[in-house]
């Protein structure tokens, strides 16, 4: 037996995490520096990082359920032998192009009305394997041929509206009519379902002086001539690609042998009809933001580094979330402080031997104050002393332990980025986009 998990499915995977987002809730965490800041530490799946991402939680609010599907970028290059579109083949894989940097579409900045576009074109023939020299333009329905003799098919251009998804590794794909523009929606209305647009000539045969081709399948209208060079058949030109084709069987008639050729089908509803399967687009694009000091809960000091996503997480009786955003800072109230100490150093409990790391002091340059916390490993107790690491004096009396609402050991996080440090300041928003491969 023999199984795979179709494009389709993933897919909809990926249209499922971008609906779902209001389910989840987005996170920052870490407060304390990398080894290196300018190279932060790769995120993994490691246990030990996700309980020191969740130790380091200081913030979360409900994901906002707005997103696009993502699809690789591969912007149109001078000199590349694009692979042409093929029924036959799975191209969403780079095993089965004809090398990992010729790929069957590409993205182009076209300015060529004057305004830019950003278009998507589908290589329908790459005029037998030769470079690709003249730039793919224009929004037209129907299929298109550059000088170089490329076939080419417009499949999409990107909304105004989700520009800013676009990056140097993915750019945004449609995931339903809002998130189309009116280029789009219309190769979608005058699509042609079933068509062949190329011949794929599996053996040029021998000893012919002319041939003709006969289609035999489910469609009708195709039509195509046959040129022949060298008593060998050299080349099909489409005349008519036909619709409503699922299978077409090929018969060469000549006074040759051996000539074998195979019919390149579109998808059954046509190219264009569904760009998100044809193209892969199997990434989830979303854009999430932190706002200013989130009603006061999201301390605008400090910094942090590391953002992710996380699901079914509970209050520390059990129960489920439901607010829309929470403080993740545990806090002990202290007095008879005596030092003067900075943020993010590590603080450590005489008698309970905990420890956790100082994110915010409220008021600060006061004898008596009110520690908000990150990092905390085990539990302050009350009227304990507390020093600094790393120096044996007592810099403050706990006076009392006041836990966050949320058990961060609950849930499951779903989505862990590591960056270089976030400074925060008043009245700052920071914005995220992001994606998931399913």
């Amino acid at each position: 037996m023999s199984a795979t998990i179709s494009t389709a499915t993933r897919i909809h995977s990926a249209k499922k995490f971008i609906e779902s987002l209001s389910e989840l809730y987005f996170f920052a965490s870490k407060i304390s520096p990398w080894e290196d800041e300018q190279s932060p530490d790769v995120a993994t799946n490691e246990v030990d990082v996700i309980n020191k991402t969740r130790r380091g939680l200081i913030f979360m609010k409900k994901g906002d359920p707005v997103g696009v599907l993502g699809l690789k970028r591969f912007e149109w290059d001078a000199g590349i032998v694009y692979t042409p579109w093929d029924s036959k083949h799975d191209l969403h894989f780079a095993r089965n192009w004809l090398g990992p940097e010729q790929p069957f579409y590409v993205f182009v900045q076209d300015n060529s009305s004057g305004v830019f576009q950003y278009n998507v074109y589908l290589c329908i023939d790459n005029n037998q394997g030769s470079p690709s020299l003249d730039v793919p333009t224009g929004q037209s329905t129907d299929v298109f041929e550059t000088t170089d003799g490329y076939i080419w098919k417009f499949m999409y251009n990107i909304h105004s509206d989700y520009l800013e998804y676009v990056n140097t590794a993915l750019i945004p794909c449609p995931m339903n009519d809002e998130q189309k523009t009116q280029a789009h929606l219309t190769v979608e209305q005058t699509v042609t379902p079933g068509t062949i647009n190329r011949y794929e000539i599996v053996n040029s045969g021998s000893g012919y002086s002319g041939a003709t081709i006969s289609i035999d399948g489910d469609g009708t209208g195709a039509t195509a001539i046959i040129d022949v060079e060298n008593n060998e058949i050299s080349k099909i030109t489409v005349t008519n690609p036909g619709s409503g084709y699922t299978f077409a069987n090929i018969t060469i008639y000549g006074d040759g042998k051996d000539a074998e050729v195979r019919a390149v089908l579109s998808p059954a509803k046509g190219h264009g009809s569904n760009v998100a399967a044809q193209l892969g687009a199997t990434h989830a694009m979303t854009k999430q933001t932190f706002m200013g000091s989130e009603m006061g809960l999201f301390t605008e000091l400090n910094a942090y580094r590391k953002i992710g996503l996380i699901k079914d997480v509970k209050d520390l009786s059990g129960e489920p979330l439901t607010g829309n955003a929470y403080s993740l800072m545990d806090s002990i109230e202290v007095i008879n402080i005596t030092s003067v100490f900075s943020y993010v150093q590590k603080i450590l409990g005489m008698s309970s031997n905990a420890e956790a790391r100082i994110f915010k002091i409220e008021p600060p340059n006061s004898p008596t104050a009110i520690f908000y916390i990150s990092d905390r490993i085990g539990n302050f107790a009350m009227n304990e002393f507390i020093q600094l690491e790393n120096s044996p004096s007592t810099i403050a009396q706990v006076t009392d332990v006041i836990n966050n609402v949320v058990d961060k050991n609950s849930g499951e996080i779903v989505y862990l980025e590591h960056l270089q440090a976030i400074s925060r300041s008043a009245g700052q928003s920071e914005s995220f986009i992001f994606s998931i491969e399913f």
